[in-house]
């Protein structure tokens, strides 16, 4: 039984007994004002009294109604236009309402044929009971239809729908098919029309109602016919009608077609939610994650390959809108989704995914996009960190896709030169930190012909920095260029290595950047 439903049923119950404590007491005293009890009750149960209650029964039946229909065709509407229109469908399909509306037709017509007839009193106590509990019925059925009409329960609503009508694939296959492109569509519909109401929770309850909708597709798989992932008929769907034939039938030999939708329907949601709510554009890609990680548990590569596709067209996306704050959040989803590589021993899919990390960091820096290419750095350092913890087949191929960040990247002087210093830096205390002198090494000869002053600049920032959180809110919580004390300790020996070439460290201060800061504060308040 559904909440709403729940919710109701315990109103009436409560109306219901409130209504028979009042009867009871109001007869009780009528009661006592006669002698005989039987004399008492013949007069109450008179067919004159009896006719004249229900004199108007049929008329009080009609305006409740009357009412209830209004009232309904008013808030089912307004949900319409608000959301989707598929919310009138989804509401006359419930049977509650179709249950609520029948009795409330049948009491109408029950009073006025009883008023109409020669009076019985079967008839009219059926007639009177039949009243009253209209009259019961009447608030807590609006209750129920407002919580009904609510927007979070209208999208599951469609996506245990959706869920049913796929399920009838074996005896229906059209059917199940439209069923299953329909519901990721109307979904999707709720999410957009949210994001222009900037109602974030609706937003969000859409994204993670597509991604439960493939989770429990995915996991409910038995008995589908194989016709069922065909895609060559799928060329009149808006998500598949600028594809050649040749990539319908490579969908459709992938089996991932229904995949293709709900992720198409994230990718919407993810570019309209850019710069304005970004929680919802970080929830797809939580979402996409959680799927890829299934894929992969499932070994199914097509669908990985699918999330990694989608994961580029967010971050993509992204920078094309110069909206920093949610590349470096997709960055941090992607990494997450390499470590799961990871420690699944996919070698290929983990050095594609840290070729992806080092392309877009290089593009959002040739787009002027500040602070992406030091977080695909610093995501690149860490994904080789846990290679090199588990011994991967990569770990040397990662290693040296993120030492050709900054030869591809910025030169000297440029921003984010700095940042990727720090994330090799970083990789090197580690590698001393396990007594890996040798690859510690490497990084070093990589560095060596850097200038002195960007050398002594990325130290400093590094020693000073002794608070794991950043002082400002971050998604991602700890600061990137924080080192545990044991390896801070690293550092030391690191830099040694260049000898006298780097200024003394001034031990104590914070990072150049702060000083310059501090600077240029009190010369404006001079």
């Amino acid at each position: 039984m559904t909440s709403p439903l729940r919710s109701a049923l315990a109103s009436l119950v409560v109306l219901a007994l409130g209504a028979v404590v009042l009867f009871s007491a109001g007869v009780s005293a009528d009661l006592l004002r006669f002698q005989d009890p039987g004399a008492a009750l013949a007069a109450l149960t008179a067919p004159e009294v009896v006719a004249a209650l229900l004199d108007g029964a049929g008329e009080v039946a009609a305006a409740v109604l009357a009412i209830a229909i209004t009232v309904v065709a008013i808030v089912v509407e307004l949900a319409s236009n608000r959301y989707t229109h598929r919310t009138s469908e989804l509401f006359l399909g419930e049977r509650v309402n179709l249950g609520v509306m029948a009795f409330l037709v049948l009491t109408v017509l029950q009073c006025l044929w009883t008023g109409a007839a020669p009076l019985g009193p079967v008839s009219a106590a059926l007639s009177l009971g039949m009243l009253s509990v209209s009259l019961l019925l009447l608030l807590p059925y609006f209750a129920y239809v407002f919580a009904f009409l609510d927007p979070l329960h209208i999208v599951q609503r469609i996506r245990q729908n959706t869920l049913e009508g796929i399920r009838r694939a074996p005896r229906d296959l059209d059917g199940a098919r439209r069923s299953a492109l329909r519901g990721a569509e109307q979904i999707a519909s709720v999410a957009l029309a949210a994001l222009e109401r900037s109602d974030q929770e609706v937003g969000v309850s859409c994204v993670d109602a597509l991604g439960a909708l493939l989770r429990d597709y995915r996991a409910d798989s038995a008995g589908r016919p194989d016709a069922w992932y065909r895609a060559d008929d799928l060329a009149q769907d808006p998500d598949f009608c600028s594809m050649t034939p040749e990539v319908l039938a490579l969908v459709g030999a992938r089996r991932t077609w229904l995949e293709l939708k709900v992720l198409r329907q994230h990718q919407t949601i993810f570019t309209r939610s850019l710069g304005s709510m970004r929680d919802i554009a970080y929830r797809v890609s939580i979402d996409t994650r959680l799927l890829a990680e299934s894929a992969l548990t499932e070994r199914d590569e097509p669908t990985v390959e699918l999330c990694l596709q989608f994961f580029n067209t967010y971050l993509r996306e992204a920078l094309e809108r110069q909206d920093a704050r949610t590349a470096e959040n997709l960055l941090y989803q992607y990494r997450l989704l390499a470590l799961a590589v990871l420690g699944r021993g996919s070698a290929p899919r983990a050095l594609e995914i840290a070729r992806y990390f080092k392309y877009y960091g290089l593009t959002a820096q040739g787009r002027g996009v500040s602070g992406v290419l030091e977080t695909a750095a610093h995501d690149l350092s860490t994904l080789t960190e846990a290679a090199w913890a588990s011994a991967h087949p990569t770990r040397h191929e990662l290693l040296e896709v993120l030492l050709r960040v900054d030869r591809e990247g910025p030169g000297a002087g440029e921003p984010g030169l700095r940042g990727v210093r720090k994330a090799q830096v970083r990789l090197a205390t580690w590698f001393l930190h396990t007594d890996d002198q040798r690859h510690a090494l490497t990084i070093f000869r990589d560095m060596q012909d850097e200038a002195p002053e960007l050398l002594a600049l990325v130290r400093d920032e590094l020693l000073a920095v002794t608070r794991r959180e950043h002082w400002e809110v971050s998604d991602r919580g700890a600061r990137m260029d924080w080192l545990p004390p044991e390896r801070r300790a690293c550092l030391d020996t690191f830099f040694s290595w260049f000898g006298d070439r780097l200024p003394v460290h001034r031990a104590g201060r914070g990072p150049l950047w702060l000083d310059t800061l501090a600077e240029t504060t009190a010369q404006v308040a001079e």
